[in-house]
């Protein structure tokens, strides 16, 4: 029987999430982005992005793991938004789950899981932008995750319509 479980990150986990970002950007925008573009895509860059940021003790960032059996299959990092319109929310930077774990429930835990420290910092809520075309939107939508607004994006050499999700948090009083 297969046991789900979040935690917070720590930097022995950066290789997984490494892994896990690499992989889930390479299935979720084949036909999106170009080929060429997802075929460069760094494992040993992203590598180093997560091992500066999770040994970065100053970090804005909260990231968490989802495992299953103590094996990373997904991971979310939030902080401070980016966005303007969005002070007074947080912004969800990366939300993955590898391919063969969507489905079970890894997704709506790690969600959950981060809204739920959202509420008890005092925050709006929580955002985050995807491409359009990317299935993923039909999970944040089903997660009741709210239409906030549109822009134009270049990714890739290309303009991609971007939509930002949101979820409104009462604060914990």
């Amino acid at each position: 029987m297969s046991h789900l479980s979040i935690r917070p990150a720590k930097l022995s986990d950066a290789v997984a999430i490494a892994d896990i970002h690499v992989e889930t950007w390479k299935s979720a925008y084949a036909g999106i982005l170009p080929t060429a573009y997802l075929g460069k895509l760094d494992r040993t860059e992203r590598l180093r992005f997560w091992q500066n940021l999770l040994s970065d003790v100053d970090t804005c960032r909260h990231v968490s793991i989802a495992e299953v059996n103590a094996v990373p299959i997904g991971f979310l990092s939030h902080g401070l938004a980016r966005d303007p319109q969005f002070q007074d929310w947080r912004e969800i930077y990366a939300f993955y789950v590898a391919p063969d774990f969507q489905g079970i429930g890894a997704g709506t835990a790690l969600l959950k899981q981060a809204l739920s420290q959202i509420q008890n910092r005092g925050d709006m809520g929580a955002y985050l932008w995807v491409i359009a075309a990317n299935p993923a939107r039909y999970f944040y939508e089903a997660q009741n995750g709210h239409l906030l607004s549109e822009r134009t994006e270049p990714i890739a050499q290309q303009n991609h319509r971007m939509l930002a999700y949101g979820w409104q948090v009462e604060p914990d009083i």
